[in-house]
């Protein structure tokens, strides 16, 4: 499992909802550690470009948010999965893998 953290990247949008969600030094301190091992990216020009046409044709149809499409297009950047448990929002966008991390 250690060789599979070393691997992990979180998307800067990500990084920065997680530390929104503190409300005290302690909770920084969490999100602190969670990141520390991991790589924070941030998305090319081109996918920035690409989000944002994705974006505006799906929009009306389906209920997926600005930052999901931003992290979307970052895996599909890096040709990664995306893991979350939001699978349902993310079907509109074509070539994305996602993979649910765990059975809640």
């Amino acid at each position: 499992m250690t060789h599979l953290r070393e691997s992990l990247f979180v998307p800067g949008f990500v990084a920065m909802e997680l530390y929104n969600g503190t409300a005290s030094q302690r909770d920084l301190k969490a999100v602190d550690d969670l990141l520390r091992p991991c790589e924070i990216v941030w998305p090319s020009i081109r996918t920035c470009n690409d989000a944002l046409r994705h974006h505006r044709d799906v929009h009306l149809s389906n209920a997926i948010g600005i930052i999901d499409v931003m992290n979307a297009y970052i895996s599909l950047e890096r040709l990664t999965p995306l893991f979350t448990f939001n699978v349902k929002h993310y079907r509109a966008i074509t070539n994305l893998r996602t993979i649910q991390p765990y059975t809640r």
